[in-house]
């Protein structure tokens, strides 16, 4: 896959994550993870990336962050994985950890 040019690749990409000391990954839920739609309770995650996201959730090493303008919940009920990373929502005044704690800020 190109991306940019013939140096990069999204498998180099997460090759290199995978080497680095303290990775953290922050992606961006529509238009990054999912297609842009005028429904935006059908804005469901691309599925191939489903797989690669996944091998990050459980590798433990990589810190995942989705972010979004949506609410956690809303975010929650559009995300197919079987494992969730930690979530910011409402553009990062709720947050969900992959432990389960939810916070907001007042």
């Amino acid at each position: 896959m190109k991306l940019l040019n013939d140096k990069f690749s999204l498998d180099s990409f997460f090759e290199r994550l995978c080497t680095a000391q303290k990775p953290l990954l922050m992606l961006d839920y529509d238009g990054t993870l999912s297609p842009f739609t005028t429904d935006r309770e059908s804005a469901y995650p691309y599925h191939e990336l489903i797989p690669a996201m996944e091998r990050l959730f459980e590798s433990d090493k990589t810190r995942v962050v989705i972010i979004s303008g949506r609410s956690i919940e809303s975010l929650k009920g559009l995300l197919e994985f079987d494992r969730l990373p930690e979530l910011w929502g409402c553009h990062g005044l709720e947050r969900l950890t992959r432990d389960g704690e939810h916070s907001v800020m007042p």
